[in-house]
């Protein structure tokens, strides 16, 4: 009897260091980063694979204006919202409904509303006004390959 559970021990010993030592292996391949975000202004080129041209466009920007994540929320989904052709009022008042819904101070509403107007009178954004199909916010991801991990361009168009 003594000679089984010794059988036994042994045994399942070896199967603990086996699930062990796949664990450890499971946990490091983990750690590590599968893929790497960036935004397309960050990008210096496309990927190889691309057929596509990638083109920045900006609008001026104020040394002043507001930043970080709220600001960001604010402008895109005014941005969002807004009609290609919206005026002033119109833009400022979507601008206040996200504003009131982000707790945004009025500083970055105005701001916000600002950059709406300024962005559909870029000149890409009027050719936008002519087009029969339209993508608004729409996220952009491509696989770019060349590093370890896969490396992902993302934007909002």
């Amino acid at each position: 009897m003594l000679a089984e559970d010794s059988y036994a021990e042994e045994h399942g010993l070896m199967q603990h260091e086996r699930w062990r030592e796949r664990r450890a292996s499971l946990l490091a391949a983990g750690s590590r980063p599968s893929l790497e975000l960036i935004t397309a202004s960050e990008a210096v080129s496309g990927p190889p694979e691309w057929a596509g041209e990638i083109r920045l466009e900006q609008t001026p920007r104020s040394r002043s204006r507001p930043a970080g994540k709220r600001f960001g929320i604010l402008l895109h989904e005014t941005m969002r919202d807004v009609a290609l052709d919206a005026g002033r009022e119109r833009i400022a008042a979507t601008a206040r409904l996200h504003g009131r819904l982000l707790a945004a101070p009025s500083e970055e509403v105005e701001a916000a509303a600002r950059a709406v107007e300024l962005a559909l009178h870029h000149p890409l954004l009027e050719r936008a006004r002519g087009a029969t199909r339209l993508h608004r916010e729409y996220r952009l991801r491509c696989a770019c390959g060349g590093t370890d991990a896969r490396r992902h361009h993302r934007s909002c168009i």
